[in-house]
This record gives structure tokens, C-alpha cells and sequence, in this order.
């Protein structure tokens, strides 16, 4: 009985099984500590970016001395980096 059980179980685990498609690749882009030494900006070549291109836009680090100081700063920063995307994370720190 148990040869049985056994036999039938491991069927069913081979027949569930389904290929997954290895082809499809995730493109990330991770960009940290773009402030500049004054506040008022980021790096240039972020402003010309398209971050369209990937699938995910992983935010660290600095983005600006004091990113969420203002309420136009951080619009600033929503505009280049498109904060409010839920394909757009950004880790905050202290």
C-alpha cells in the first residue's frame, strides 16, 4: 500500500511541475548619493536619464542634503526620479 501511496504522490509532484521561462530577465537600475555639495540639485546627468528603460529604479543613499526638507524639493525629486511609481523604491535613512 505504502509503494502505492508513494508512487502516486510522486506522479503528481512530476505532472504539477511546470517549466518556467529563464529568457525573461529583469533590468534594475540602483542609483544612490546623487546630491551635489549644494542642496539646490542632483547630478546633471540624472536630469536627461530615462528610467523607463528597466523595470525597477532602486533609490539609496543621499538624493539630496535634505530631501524631504521642502515640500518643492521633494516634488523636485518626484519629477526626475518618479517617486510616486510603485516601480520606484527609495530607502531612507536617519
Amino acid at each position: 500500500m505504502h509503494k502505492v501511496c508513494f508512487g502516486v504522490v510522486f506522479l503528481l509532484v512530476i505532472v504539477s511541475c511546470s517549466k518556467v521561462d529563464t529568457d525573461v530577465a529583469a533590468s534594475n537600475i540602483y542609483i544612490s548619493h546623487t546630491r551635489t555639495e549644494s542642496n539646490d540639485s542632483i547630478y546633471k546627468l540624472l536630469y536627461s536619464f530615462d528610467f523607463t528603460k528597466y523595470d525597477m529604479t532602486l533609490l539609496a543613499g543621499d538624493l539630496a542634503m535634505n530631501s524631504c526638507a521642502t515640500d518643492t524639493f521633494i516634488s523636485h525629486l518626484d519629477s526626475v526620479f518618479d517617486l510616486k511609481n510603485p516601480k520606484t523604491l527609495w530607502s531612507l535613512g536617519q
